[in-house]
Formats: C-alpha cells, structure tokens, sequence
C-alpha cells in the first residue's frame, strides 16, 4: 500500500490527492482497550493490520480506515450514526442486522462507511455502504487488496492524464 500511495502522489501533480503515511503500530494497552469494546476480540485481520499500522486516514481519496484512536473516539460513534441513517431495507438487502456492523473505517466528507459484521466468522466480512450496499469483501485482508489495486489504478489514471 505504501507503495501504490507513493505513485499516486508522485502522479498527483495537481495536488489533488493529499499524500497519506501508514501510521505506526498500535499500542498494545490501546488494541486491547480497542477489543474489549467490541466484547474482548477484534477480528483477526483488522487486528493483525492494527499491529503493523494503527489505522491510516486517507486510504482512498478521503476513506480511512479506523485505528484504536478513531475506535476509541469520536469517530466512532460518527461512523455509528451514519450506519443508522441507512433505510432499513438496505440491510434487509444486504443480509445483515444493524446492531451486528462494527464500522471500521469512513470518509469524513462523504457518506461512505466501512463496516465489518460481526455476524459471520472469524475473519468478518467487510461491507462498504453509501446509501447502499457498493462492496462486499470476504475479510479485510480482501478489501485491504482492494484498496491497494484502487490506488493502483488512481495512479495509472493520474499518470495518463498529466501524459506522463
């Protein structure tokens, strides 16, 4: 993921894409604060992603995904309330029940959000909602790929635009 983000930002020359840094790893004493909120176990992948990196905001455009201070914080609860502004029928659709989506990443200025649910086995499935149902991810090592081949790809699109 460092990686595809450096070549966005290197293809970037507008300034349209603030560059955005892996965090380091989370605090052991903050992870474990982190999974006994969500009833004392995160998801593995998440988790073994938290460890290498405590979140990083800006993943995408402005989608970040959520380390132990957003988990911990305000925006949580933020990303909380955005996941029940959906209509009722999208989770119908979608297969899932409210209470059981654990948001794990958002975009600040958009409506997108990033949940797992806690329904299914471990490793959770990652849902990202706006307004509906955009993707679904077997695992968050699964959307994680997504987002690297994305940026990958926002690179590419950057590269051909500026004729690089």
């Amino acid at each position: 993921m460092s990686r595809a983000k450096q070549l966005v930002a290197d293809a970037d020359t507008e300034g349209r894409h603030a560059p955005a840094a892996v965090r380091p790893p989370a605090d052991p004493e903050r992870l474990r604060a982190a999974a006994e909120r969500f009833g004392g176990a995160l998801d593995s992948e998440y988790e073994e992603f938290l460890r290498h990196a405590d979140g990083w905001p800006g993943l995408l455009h402005s989608f970040g995904v959520f380390g132990t201070a957003e988990l911990l914080g305000p925006e949580y609860d933020e990303a909380v309330e955005t996941v029940s502004y959906l209509e009722p029928n999208i989770f119908t659709d979608s297969g899932v029940e409210e209470e059981s989506l654990v948001p794990i990443g958002m975009s600040p200025v958009a409506i997108d959000v990033f949940v797992m649910s806690t329904d299914d086995a471990d490793p959770h499935p990652v849902i990202w909602f706006a307004g509906l149902e955009v993707e679904r991810f077997p695992g968050f090592g699964a959307f994680f790929q997504y987002m690297i081949e994305a940026n990958l790809e926002l690179a590419e699109t950057l590269r051909r635009e500026n004729g690089s």
